[in-house]
């Protein structure tokens, strides 16, 4: 299996894609995120939800800030092929980020589709590992990120960070 990517501007607009990444679009549906028709859109505006938003922001931001890639596991469904990838973020010059997205074939066997890819459920899963998080009449908005992959985040931000923290003696010199 092949991998995609995208490119990134400081202002977080897409300036490249490449890999498999036309292939990969219309074997899955998806004639309307063609590298042509991606090109200069915010990577937002290819996303729902605030939660979404704002794991990838803080992936984004401590990337940018520490100038060290981050590599996560995530749930990158296509319609009836539940799949898992690595999503590995990294810094490149003048604020710019790739994300490049390689299937982790280990994680594809036996995976089941995500409970909320039933629509006449009223399921609430993560966006990012796809696990159901609650039910939409008991959540407030439309998507949510688990505990645990926030936590996978916080530890990955921390281990980028760690390298370059003040040592407590220059915060307490007078």
């Amino acid at each position: 299996m092949s991998s995609t990517y995208y490119k990134l501007d400081s202002e977080d607009r897409i300036i490249a894609v490449g890999g498999v990444w036309d292939d990969f679009a219309r074997r899955n549906g998806g004639a309307d995120v063609t590298s042509d028709k991606v090109k200069g859109a915010l990577i937002w505006n290819a996303m729902h939800g605030n939660a979404l938003h704002g794991y990838l922001n803080a992936l984004f931001f401590a990337v940018r800030t520490w100038q060290r890639p981050i590599s996560l596991p995530v749930r990158c469904d296509a319609p009836g092929m539940p799949r898992f990838d690595q999503m590995t973020i990294t810094p490149g010059p003048d604020g710019t980020l790739t994300v490049t997205h390689t299937p982790l074939e280990a994680r594809q066997e036996g995976l089941q589709p995500s409970p909320c890819s039933d629509p006449r459920r009223n399921s609430v899963c993560c966006a990012v590992c796809g696990c159901q998080v609650g039910s939409s009449h008991l959540h407030d908005g439309d998507d949510a990120v688990c505990r645990g992959c926030k936590t996978m985040a916080v530890h990955a931000i921390d281990a980028i960070r760690a390298p370059f923290e003040v040592p407590e003696a220059f915060l307490n010199a007078s």
